[in-house]
């Protein structure tokens, strides 16, 4: 049995791993791989309008497609794919779709006044972190 060792193998290993978690990640959204190169190329690399253009986004699709597939085993695709992880993660969609922000609960120990403040404080607080995201 030959046993693989070294920075390489690690990489690769990591590099599938991430690959898998993407796909699962994905599927829980809804998202093709499609919609989410779109909506990474729109939110993350053309934020300030530098690409714009049809072809530099379906390039980007097809880049996208290529980095959940390939084997390739490079640290800038290793840090590529986390990129991915973290942008899919921190998506408002993401959040609101499958990852539902805390809502208030009653424990019945407040008063009236206090609950009504707690759920005022509780809505301004979701409608904040919506709009950040």
């Amino acid at each position: 049995m030959l046993v693989r060792m070294g920075k390489n193998w690690e990489i690769s290993e990591e590099i599938s791993k991430l690959q898998g978690k993407i796909r699962n990640l994905l599927k829980e959204t809804g998202w093709s791989v499609k919609d989410f190169a779109d909506k990474y190329f729109w939110e993350e690399l053309d934020s300030d309008g530098a690409y714009g253009d049809e072809d530099d986004k379906s390039r980007h699709a097809e880049k996208v497609k290529k980095h959940l597939s390939s084997s390739s085993s490079t640290a800038k695709r290793l840090e590529l794919l986390k990129k991915y992880v973290e942008f899919i993660e921190t998506s408002r969609l993401y959040r609101k779709d499958v990852m539902p922000l805390r809502r208030e609960t009653a424990s019945g120990m407040q008063d009236a006044g206090f609950k009504a403040a707690m759920r005022k404080l509780s809505s301004e607080l979701n409608e904040l972190l919506l709009k950040k995201s």
